[in-house]
C-alpha cells in the first residue's frame, strides 16, 4: 500500500535491474582501482555472481582469496562458497575452508559446505556426518536444517 510513496522516494533507486547494473559497474570499478584489496575483488565477484556470471564470478572469488580473507569472514560471507558448489568445485570449497576448521572446528556454516563437498566427491557417509556435528553445534542455522533435511529425504 505504500508502494507509491516508496518508489517516491527512491526514485531511479527503486529499479531493481538498474541498482544491479550500477552495482556491477560500481565494484567493477573498485576492483581494477583497488586490485590488492580483498574485499573489492570479493564484492565484484558476489555481483558477477548476482547478474548470473557463475564462472567469472568464480575466477573474481579465486582472486579475491589470493590476496586472503580475515579468519571468520568466510562465516558469514559465503557465496564463494555457494558459487564453487553450484559449479561443483569440492576441492575448491576444502581449500577456502580448511585453515578456518584446523582453528575452529566449531563452525556449523563452513562444516555444512565442508559435507557439501563430501557429498559432491560421493563420500556421502563423511558428508552426513559433518551434517550432524553442524546440527549439534547449532540446531537452528537454516544451513545446517537445510543440509539434514536433505540428507534424511535424499540420502541413501
Amino acid at each position: 500500500e505504500k508502494d507509491e510513496d516508496v518508489k517516491e522516494i527512491l526514485s531511479e533507486n527503486y529499479y531493481e535491474e538498474l541498482n544491479r547494473q550500477r552495482a556491477l559497474a560500481k565494484f567493477r570499478m573498485d576492483s581494477e582501482s583497488l586490485p590488492d584489496n580483498p574485499f573489492a575483488q570479493y564484492n565484484y565477484a558476489v555481483m558477477l555472481q548476482r547478474s548470473g556470471n557463475t564462472a567469472e564470478a568464480w575466477d573474481q572469488y579465486q582472486k579475491a582469496a589470493e590476496i586472503t580473507f580475515p579468519q571468520r569472514y568466510l562465516h558469514y560471507q559465503t557465496e564463494i562458497l555457494e558459487d564453487a558448489l553450484i559449479l561443483g568445485f569440492a576441492d575448491d570449497i576444502d581449500e577456502l575452508i580448511a585453515p578456518v576448521l584446523r582453528r575452529n572446528d566449531h563452525d556449523e556454516n563452513l562444516l555444512v559446505y565442508s559435507g557439501w563437498a563430501d557429498i559432491l566427491r560421493g563420500d556421502t557417509k563423511s558428508g552426513s556426518e559433518k551434517f550432524e556435528k553442524a546440527k549439534k553445534i547449532n540446531p537452528d542455522n537454516e544451513s545446517v536444517l537445510y543440509a539434514i533435511k536433505y540428507k534424511e529425504t535424499m540420502l541413501p
